[in-house]
């Protein structure tokens, strides 16, 4: 990630850096929610099978 040098560098880069943070939650939270669906869709398949 670069450094934006300018006047208020350090807070912008406060901000992009709250925002990576934010992304990259947002991003766990979808990977998560469709390991959990595919989860769910595998054990609905057993449950049909037997």
């Amino acid at each position: 990630m670069a450094i934006p040098f300018a006047e208020n560098s350090t807070e912008q880069w406060t901000v992009e850096l709250i925002k990576n943070s934010q992304l990259r939650q947002a991003v766990l939270v979808n990977v998560e929610q469709a390991g959990l669906s595919k989860m769910q869709q595998a054990t609905r398949n057993i449950i049909t099978e037997t």
